[in-house]
């Protein structure tokens, strides 16, 4: 049984099936710009839910998974914009498919939820009188 795996030749490493990578490949390199988006979408959706501590570790899961198809999603639409071959059906199911994770959170649910109970003002002026 014979593998193949990249050799060192002069000090560098051979990059192989460059070409024949997925929308998400360049999600692993984590100095990208992809990788960089990934992470502020992390940091927001977890501000949204609460903060960490507030989060379990099944839904941090989710988020780094809504994350990632937003930031799939905005590279397809990206490349379609390039006109570099992916069709419009391909923008709308990756759209469609990262907005259907990020509802999954359930952020909208809970802002509505904390607004409702929460007036600005009123926690404005009672923090000025009890001062």
């Amino acid at each position: 049984m014979t593998t193949t795996t990249p050799t060192m030749d002069s000090g560098r490493a051979i990059d192989s099936a460059v070409k024949g990578r997925g929308l998400s490949a360049g999600l692993m390199d984590r100095r990208t710009k992809e990788w960089r988006r990934r992470c502020d979408l992390v940091a927001a959706f977890t501000h949204a839910l609460g903060g960490d501590a507030s989060i379990s570790e099944v839904l941090a899961i989710k988020v780094e998974a809504a994350a990632e198809l937003a930031v799939i999603a905005e590279m397809t639409r990206a490349a379609f914009m390039r006109g570099e071959g992916v069709t419009a059906d391909d923008v709308v199911r990756t759209c469609n498919q990262a907005s259907r994770a990020e509802k999954a959170l359930g952020i909208d649910a809970r802002a509505k939820s904390n607004a409702k109970g929460h007036n600005p003002v009123k926690t404005y002026l009672a923090g000025k009188v009890a001062a």
